[in-house]
């Protein structure tokens, strides 16, 4: 009986943990499928997180992309565009390959930049491009368009400045005589317009462009060629006194065309004068102080002649070239090639070819002489000075007291070209009984150095 009882205690027991066994496999079980489950469930949500993410990203970066495209399309536009249109946009939509994007003009920039936020948009996502743009003075091709008094022009009578059919722009739209009438509507041949200011370049721009740099300390040439190389030669010394026609006295060069002168652009430090003689002037002359032009004394009636480069040529056919090229190796690269020929026409017009247009150009006061009346009096018996090419007075006396442009003399000038005297200071005198013709330019000698607005890409970057 007593291990009967036992067995059945031993039973009992047994059954119970058998019991417990189960529910513990059983829980075991749900607890593995739990996690199974939340591990799957927080998987799928993960690949839902990261195919969400890589779709933000895709669209965050077509969103860049159309950015971009939007800034190509935004630049080319602008560059065709003038200066006065571009101050004008505030905001607008460009289209580029089917693609339309939105640009609004940015609320701060630094002075001469023009900044535009490029907006570009994929699904749902955007993104902001600030691109700026620099405006900035290029040299290159400008047009004379007529002969320029800046500081206003006063003349000794109607009859001391004629034209043919030339425009001259003036300070407050008057040309005086001496004693303060306007004689605008009395003049022959002459259109009368209002300055308006402008901007122009300097000699000292020029200095690098030049083939002779003389100097009181230094005389240096470059921008030269040889025959066969069409390598300009770099800036080397030579000595000042090279060439027995440019000498050097106090404190002003003497140009004497009727002896040795190079062939090309020579430019000056100090104030230079130069002789007309019966030898004529064919070279540009570039001045940093002023220039003078004088011709011989004398009462026998007697015509000089004084030549750009480029005009030479052009009026005079029978030109004898290397008077324009000289002879290896010192031939002007700007406008000649290395066989001592002219370049073609329409590269005479580029910059810095078109420098050969310029016959004086100063930062200071240019002064013209026209020697004086004939032999019997008559004016028209006068002595004369064909001046052919383009004169300019860059900035003018600046209230030195002197005249920007002073005309002297009792004779006859004649210029094939335009007078540009900026100088917005100092009125332009024409004294005496001189007689001014100011003749149309060809268009070919119209072509000048000057500053054109370019428009340039400076930094982008998303915002």
């Amino acid at each position: 009986m007593h291990n009967a009882a036992e067995h059945q205690r031993s039973s009992k027991k047994s059954i119970s943990f058998a019991k417990q066994a189960g529910i513990s496999s059983l829980l075991f079980i749900v607890l593995v499928g739990f996690s199974l489950t939340v591990l799957t469930a927080g998987y799928m949500s993960s690949m839902r997180n990261l195919q969400s993410s890589a779709t933000t990203a895709h669209a965050q970066t077509q969103a860049q992309m159309q950015a971009m495209i939007g800034y190509q399309a935004l630049a080319e536009f602008l560059k065709n565009q003038p200066l006065a249109n571009i101050i004008k946009i505030q905001q607008g939509n460009i289209t580029k390959s089917g693609t339309t994007i939105h640009y609004e003009k940015a609320a701060s920039c630094a002075v001469n930049h023009y900044c535009f936020d490029v907006i570009g948009k994929s699904g749902g996502a955007s993104a902001v491009l600030r691109a700026n743009f620099e405006i900035i003075d290029q040299l290159s091709k400008t047009t004379a368009t007529g002969s320029i008094f800046a500081g206003g022009l006063k003349v000794n009578s109607k009859d001391t400045i004629s034209g043919d059919g030339v425009t001259i722009t003036v300070k407050d739209k008057k040309i005086v005589d001496n004693s303060g009438k306007t004689l605008n509507d009395q003049l022959t041949g002459i259109t009368v317009e209002k300055y308006e200011p402008t901007s122009f370049i300097d000699s000292e721009v020029l200095k690098p462009y030049a083939n002779y740099v003389f100097s009181k300390d230094k005389c240096e040439k470059q921008n030269l060629l040889s025959t066969g190389n069409n390598t300009p030669s770099a800036k080397e010394r030579f000595t000042c006194t090279d060439f027995n026609g440019i000498s050097f006295s106090g404190s002003e060069w003497t140009v004497d065309t009727s002896k040795n002168i190079p062939a090309g652009v020579l430019w000056f430090e100090e104030q230079v004068q130069v002789k007309i003689t019966s030898t004529p002037l064919v070279s540009s002359i570039i001045s940093k102080t002023g220039i003078e032009s004088t011709i011989p004394n004398g009462n026998t009636k007697q015509s000089y002649y004084a030549y750009a480069p480029l005009p030479y040529k052009l009026v005079r056919n029978n030109a004898v070239i290397t008077k324009i090229c000289g002879v290896s190796p010192a031939i002007p690269s700007q406008y000649c090639n290395s066989d001592g020929t002219l370049k073609d026409a329409e590269e005479l017009k580029e910059f810095p070819a078109n420098i050969g247009n310029i016959l004086f150009m100063t930062n200071g006061t240019v002064e013209l002489d026209s020697g004086n009346l004939g032999g019997n009096g008559n004016k028209e018996d006068a002595n004369s000075v064909d001046f052919f090419g383009n004169i300019i007075a860059s900035k003018g006396a600046g209230g030195t007291g002197k005249a920007s442009g002073k005309f002297v003399g009792t004779g006859i000038i004649k210029i094939q070209g335009n007078i540009m005297i900026t100088g917005e200071t100092d009125v332009t005198e024409m004294n005496g009984n001189i007689k001014l013709k100011l003749l149309g330019a060809d268009d070919a000698s119209s072509a000048l150095p000057g500053y054109i607005k370019s428009f340039t890409t400076g930094t982008i970057r998303y915002m």
